[in-house]
């Protein structure tokens, strides 16, 4: 019962992701990768992209608070996060990414 429940939960809780636009169809394409010969793919997978976003994270933000910051650092983790992000479905990430390649292609000719 408790197992159903939870269940009910997550799939909640991925659709109101998605009605949010946070996750994408790609995201529902690796749920269906997830098959009872490799359940943990899909669990797998996210926890690979969140301990990369968190290494990515942290080496942008690194870079953002040098003296003299490299774009072209920062736009190499960027990369990578975006990259991550539109893998597993992650739409606003993915995004958010591009936004911020745009503020550091920016930035970096104006130096």
């Amino acid at each position: 019962m408790a197992a159903t429940n939870l269940k009910k939960q997550l799939k909640h809780f991925i659709t109101s992701l998605q009605d949010q636009g946070i996750l994408d169809v790609f995201f529902n394409q690796l749920q269906q990768l997830n098959s009872k010969q490799n359940p943990p793919l899909l669990l797998e997978l996210i926890s690979i992209f969140c301990q990369d976003a968190e290494i990515s994270i942290a080496e942008m933000t690194h870079h953002l608070n040098s003296a003299v910051v490299d774009y072209d650092k920062v736009i190499a983790w960027v990369h990578k996060l975006k990259g991550g992000s539109a893998s597993i479905g992650g739409k606003q990430v993915a995004a958010a990414c591009r936004e911020l390649r745009l503020a550091c292609d920016d930035k970096h000719q104006e130096r």
